[in-house]
């Protein structure tokens, strides 16, 4: 009786051991995946891994992402970046979906093929499966219409990072969409809103002509924005990329109370800022033709 107990609790404990093993393992990899990569490269914050050569025509597309990072207010200079161009590394891609599908199972959230997954200040990770094609900037999505600007997309999910290390992952959590996903946006679009001729008016603009039909409510209103508006209705946005009209008017909503407005991102992130009265002070603003 005592020996079989005893051949029990050994063959339990063994089992743990290998369960909590392979946990560790799977943790390690999901936090410190670098090394399943065959080539590496830096540029100032940023460490981009790929099984593919890197240098060459990506140097400049991270140079940029780096560039529009430093122009935001929160941007951490102590905080690194990696980005994981996963689409052939197999062990990597893995890995991921494992961990995709316990998120999935958990919160009944699918992840889209580009996403940020990080815990700052401590790792800032950006992985993307979409195919990168640096000589075009572009990356590729065989379930898409058309093609993502590389820079665009990655330096928004860098600046999810910027979002979580600034206001912890709990206040993060509770931003509404528009101001969690309209200031990476803001953030990716630094080139555009430097050019030469460009005005917060033309981008008013640019969203008045898009179908906005499946993002207003019964009265006609715009309604407040939640995630299911992906999807609902696009527009081509000044990259020439096909675009959600949901994730363009989130960056414009910011771009008001930041450059119109004069807040600061702080500010923005008080609940107080609400957006049904910050979208009727804008189309006040643009049809009084104060911007």
């Amino acid at each position: 009786m005592h020996t079989t107990l005893r051949k029990t609790l050994k063959v339990a404990g063994w089992s743990f051991g290998a369960l909590f093993t392979l946990l560790f393992i799977f943790v390690g990899l999901l936090a410190f995946p670098g090394f399943l990569f065959a080539h590496k490269l830096e540029q100032g914050n940023l460490v981009a891994y790929s099984e593919d050569e890197l240098s060459g025509s990506i140097k400049p597309v991270l140079r940029e992402i780096d560039r529009r990072i430093a122009t935001s207010e929160i941007a951490d200079p102590s905080l690194k970046h990696n980005i994981f161009f996963g689409h052939d590394a197999k062990i990597f891609g893995a890995v991921q979906g494992a961990r995709t599908q316990i998120v999935q199972r958990a919160i009944g959230i699918a992840r889209s093929p580009t996403y940020n997954m990080s815990w700052p200040p401590y790792l800032s990770h950006i992985i993307t499966f979409d195919e990168p094609d640096a000589a075009h900037e572009t990356l590729r999505r065989t379930t898409w219409p058309g093609q993502f600007n590389m820079t665009n997309v990655l330096t928004h999910e860098v600046t999810h990072s910027l979002v979580f290390a600034r206001l912890g992952l709990a206040n993060t959590a509770r931003l509404p969409m528009w101001k969690a996903e309209g200031y990476p946006e803001y953030i990716a679009a630094a080139a555009v809103r430097s050019q030469s001729g460009y005005s917060l008016r033309g981008s008013v603009a640019r969203l008045l002509e898009a179908d906005l039909t499946r993002l207003k409510d019964a009265q006609g209103n715009i309604a407040p924005l939640r995630y299911d508006c992906i999807g609902k209705s696009y527009l081509k946005n000044e990259a020439g990329d096909f675009w959600h009209t949901c994730y363009y008017l989130s960056r414009v909503l910011v771009e008001y109370v930041l450059d119109k407005k004069g807040l600061s991102f702080d500010r923005l992130a008080q609940p107080s800022i609400d957006e049904t009265q910050t979208l009727n002070e804008l189309l006040r603003d643009y049809h009084a033709g104060n911007l």
